[in-house]
C-alpha cells in the first residue's frame, strides 16, 4: 500500500493524526518503495505504517506506506528496533540522542557501530570523544581524540578548544 496526498487527498486525511518524531531524536528514514527521496519521518522503532511529512516545519502527511516496504529490511534488536544495521548515519543519530539523554554508555555503543560501518566518519569519532569524556573515561577519550586528529585536524582542534572551555 502506498498512499500519497496528490493522488488520494481524502484517504491521506486518515493519517493526519500521526505526527513526525522530534527533530532531536533519530528518525526511521525508511525509504518509500516508489521514491528515491521520500523517507519516513517517524521515530526509530515506531509501530504502524511509515509516514512522510512535508518539510520540517509542516505537520501535513504527504505519503504513507506499508510497515515493511523493503524485502531486505532487517530490524536490529542489538541497538534499536527499526534501525537498519548497516546505516552509519542512523547509528550516529542514535548516539546523539543517547548522549543528549545522558546515557553515555549507549551513545558510545552507537557511535562505535557507526564507525565500524564507516571508519572515517569524523562526526561519529567526535561524538565518541565527547561521550567518553562525559562518562569519565579520559583515557579512551584521548585515544579516540588521536584517531579524530588523524582524520580531521581542524575538527579535533575545535573539539579540544570546546572541551577546555568547559
Amino acid at each position: 500500500m502506498i498512499i500519497n496526498r496528490k493522488d488520494n487527498p481524502e484517504e491521506i486525511k486518515k493519517y493526519e493524526h500521526i505526527r513526525r518524531g522530534p527533530m532531536d531524536f533519530p528518525h526511521c528514514f525508511a525509504k518509500c518503495p516508489n521514491s528515491i527521496i521520500v523517507t519516513c519521518s517517524r521515530n526509530i522503532g515506531h509501530s504502524g505504517p511509515h509516514v512522510a511529512h512535508g518539510g520540517w516545519f509542516t505537520p501535513h502527511v504527504y505519503t504513507v506506506w506499508d510497515e515493511d516496504p523493503e524485502p531486505n529490511y532487517q530490524e536490529s534488536s542489538k541497538v534499536s528496533p527499526g534501525l537498519k544495521p548497516n546505516d552509519a548515519e542512523a547509528h550516529y543519530n542514535l548516539g546523539k540522542a543517547y548522549a543528549k539523554s545522558g546515557d553515555y554508555q549507549k551513545s558510545i555503543e552507537s557511535y562505535k557501530e557507526a564507525i565500524r560501518i564507516k571508519p572515517d566518519y569524523t562526526d561519529a569519532h567526535c561524538g565518541l570523544v565527547i561521550s567518553y569524556h562525559l562518562s569519565g573515561n579520559g583515557s579512551s577519550a584521548k585515544e579516540e581524540y588521536k584517531i579524530l586528529e588523524g582524520l580531521d585536524k581542524k575538527m579535533a582542534d575545535e573539539l579540544l578548544n570546546l572541551l577546555r572551555a568547559k
